[in-house]
């Protein structure tokens, strides 16, 4: 496995748990969330002024309902594929495409957000300095860049294994 895919198999495996425990607190009930886990979506909120997530306007909501039902089944797929290897499972390179798209419709409007917009309309404080807009542009980032560096894996660095390659793999084992 590549160092690539293995940074990829880890950004899945982190983006399964984060995901599930903290991303889903925008469209779940608070009571469904231990304490702790509400406490520390609280002070992520705060520290980074991501007003987005502590205000949860429909249009945020509706890209964490997309992340739900849509790219996180994608996740465990994921996972799957790069521990078995990518280029034996050749149907993994459309979803990855698929996923890539995706998740560059949902983060440049949020991105945009962060780094465009002057938080008046929201009722809690986001971002004003350009710092305040890094640091919290920085948390969304690796959501873009990880999934987008998947799309180029799948398509100009996409190896496939032609037939006899694939059954000299196999005579060999």
């Amino acid at each position: 496995m590549s160092l690539l895919d293995k940074i990829f198999l880890l950004f899945f495996l982190i983006h399964i748990p984060t995901t599930i425990l903290f991303d889903s607190q925008a469209i779940f009930p608070a009571e469904w969330y231990p304490t702790v886990l509400r406490d520390m979506m609280t002070n992520y909120m705060t520290d980074f002024k991501d007003a987005m997530m502590k205000d949860q306007p429909v249009w945020f909501q509706s890209f964490v309902y997309c992340e739900m039902f849509c790219q996180l089944p994608f996740f465990f797929i994921a996972v799957y594929a790069f521990c078995k290897g990518v280029e034996k499972c050749k149907w993994f390179r459309s979803l990855s495409l698929i996923y890539g798209a995706s998740v560059a419709t949902t983060l440049v409007p949020i991105l945009a957000t962060v780094f465009l917009d002057d938080f008046k309309s929201f009722k809690s404080a986001g971002p004003q300095t350009q710092m305040e807009k890094m640091k919290l542009a920085a948390i969304y980032l690796p959501f873009l860049i990880v999934p987008e560096l998947l799309l180029l894996r799948m398509t100009v660095f996409y190896k496939e294994s032609s037939p006899s390659q694939q059954q000299r793999k196999t005579k060999s084992h």
